[in-house]
């Protein structure tokens, strides 16, 4: 997370010291910035969104599992423990996926935020 806010800051940067350097027209570049900084914005959303899927399905999962944990007898009694199985392993399934959706949003943001900084300055 720490990684995003280091490409604003240099651009900032660079335009305080173009500004310093060559004048009025270094200011050009802050609509450039701006674009920068709602798609920096964007990818943020985006992480925050898949952790907080990532987040759920893990609740549910645990859930599942402590309520099957507590009728074990039950469900051993029946012959239910591949349903059981079944049930967790959807759970997990989409749990994973979603570590997957995370990791790559994480993968997009971190180099285009570098890439974006570089190119804007």
């Amino acid at each position: 997370v720490i990684f995003l806010f280091i490409s604003p800051l240099a651009i900032i940067l660079v335009v305080i010291f173009g500004y310093i350097e060559i004048g009025l027209s270094a200011l050009l570049i802050i609509p450039v910035f701006i674009l920068h900084m709602t798609i920096i914005i964007g990818m943020g959303y985006l992480v925050s969104l898949s952790y907080n899927q990532i987040l759920k399905y893990s609740d549910v999962r645990n859930k599942h599992i402590r309520e099957f944990i507590a009728g074990i007898e039950l469900i051993k009694c029946f012959a239910w423990e591949y349903a059981v199985v079944s049930v967790i392993s959807r759970i997990r399934r989409m749990e994973f996926i979603m570590i997957l959706i995370n990791a790559m949003l994480h993968m997009q943001s971190i180099p285009l935020s570098y890439i974006c900084s570089v190119l804007f300055s």
